[in-house]
């Protein structure tokens, strides 16, 4: 079961990773207006561009060159092949013209052809598969989609005199995903084995995405030739492209974007990311590690344990996330024990080495735990609270490996407690 909810959960979230660095490179607003006071021989030295998310048309263009880039080229993207219509003239001595036209939308009274749409001539031709228009009478269509005729092959509709798809004699899924009568009743450490392993799946494969689209795209100081074409997008729609040792207050005039494109030209040279801005930054974290936590009754358990977390740093300090920390481990009888924890949590990092932030956290919420033995009962509720230290090392102007080590304790009825440390190391997407 756990199994099959992973890989089920996986393929339906799976098409979210396909994340893609673009070769556009977005100039803003405020860079242009330091670029058209520089000097214009000065102007490719220090860059400020963010990459766009989407697709590639092609490689980028080298820049390791000894003499980059007075020794490279301009090359230029070819332009899309133009499509040409198969046209064969033929002259001959004694005056007359033979024209043969291969075309696609002619067709010839009485003769079929694929996915006609219009409505067939009466030449005795039988309409060919994929026709949408109305059949003729008697005629026999295969893949069309209208009023059924008597037997039509391959129609798509509701089949006549079908039986309900819920009876007890057909083929239907009625019983698919069911749950036996002989089940153990009330155990409820299976649905939070599951509810763990669904939260854990969306949380990976959403890390995975954020990592290879926002974590790895470039936002920092770029170097390029000031002859490099800038594309000035106009408030009208219209496309200026100029150079970047051109560029001038006139020129910026009614411009609403600009982009430069790292496989034209010259190319670019990215230089060095720009620090670490939370500042209002959405922010997505994923870690994992060990748990030892104590259940009433009961002694010690080490297992396994990961920290999800959404929220928004609302000052390049302070942030506030949504959590939920899943984790488990096996006890002595071979059962499993869950404990899970969900709530709030505020997080500060006032301290900064260089790429390094340090800080803490704490968070309140609730707590769960479950076991697998036979008897065992639903989950217990109870309400949490913790803390703990923080640290982030800022990898690029998005992302960072964090590490937190802390402890909780949750709160049962009838004053069991359960208290539990954890720590654990994972990235952070800004």
């Amino acid at each position: 079961m756990r199994a099959v909810v992973s890989l089920l959960t996986l393929g339906f979230f799976a098409p979210v990773a396909a994340g893609c660095i673009s070769n556009e490179y977005t100039i803003p607003r405020d860079e242009l207006r330091r670029l058209v006071i520089t000097p214009p021989e000065m102007r490719g030295q220090q860059v400020h561009v963010v990459q766009d998310l989407g697709s590639r048309r092609t490689d980028a263009i080298a820049t390791d060159g000894p003499r980059w880039p007075e020794a490279d080229p301009w090359p230029q993207p070819e332009p899309p092949p133009e499509e040409t219509r198969d046209t064969d003239v033929e002259l001959q001595l004694d005056g007359r013209i033979d024209v043969q036209i291969d075309g696609r939308g002619y067709r010839p009274n009485g003769v079929a052809q694929s996915a006609w749409r219009g409505t067939p001539t009466g030449g005795g031709g039988t309409p060919a598969g994929n026709w949408r228009g109305s059949p003729p009478s008697g005629g026999s269509v295969t893949g069309w989609r209208g009023t059924p005729p008597g037997g039509g092959a391959g129609w798509h509709g509701v089949p006549p005199g079908s039986g309900s798809s819920g009876s007890s004699g057909g083929s239907g899924l009625g019983n698919l995903g069911g749950v036996s009568g002989g089940g153990s009743g009330g155990n409820g450490g299976d649905a939070m084995i599951v509810l763990a392993v669904v939260l854990a799946a969306i949380a990976v494969v959403a890390a995975i995405a954020l990592v290879s689209s926002e974590g790895v795209r470039f936002d920092g100081v770029a170097q390029m030739s000031p002859w490099q074409p800038v594309h000035l997008k106009q408030r009208d729609g219209n496309e200026l492209v100029i150079a970047l040792g051109d560029l001038s207050p006139v020129a910026l005039d009614g411009v609403v974007e600009a982009k430069v494109m790292d496989d034209e030209g010259y190319g670019i040279r990215t230089l060095d990311h720009l620090r670490l801005d939370r500042t209002w930054a959405p922010t997505f974290k994923l870690d994992g590690g060990s748990m030892t936590f104590a259940r009433a009754g009961g002694g010690f358990h080490s297992g396994i344990v990961a920290n999800m977390q959404f929220g928004v740093y609302v000052r390049p300090w302070l942030g506030l996330m949504l959590t939920a920390g899943v984790g488990g481990a096996g006890d002595e009888y071979g059962a499993t024990l869950t404990r899970h924890v969900f709530g709030f949590e505020a997080q500060s990092l006032p301290l900064a080495l260089g790429p390094l932030q340090l800080g803490g956290y704490g968070d309140v919420g609730y707590a769960a735990i479950a076991s697998t033995a036979s008897g065992s009962g639903p989950a217990e509720w109870g309400t949490a609270i913790g803390g703990g230290i923080l640290g982030e090392l800022q990898i690029s102007s998005r992302m960072a490996l964090t590490v937190r080590a802390g402890a909780n304790e949750a709160f049962f009825v009838g004053s069991d407690t359960s208290p539990a440390a954890t720590i654990t190391g994972g990235i952070a997407i800004y």
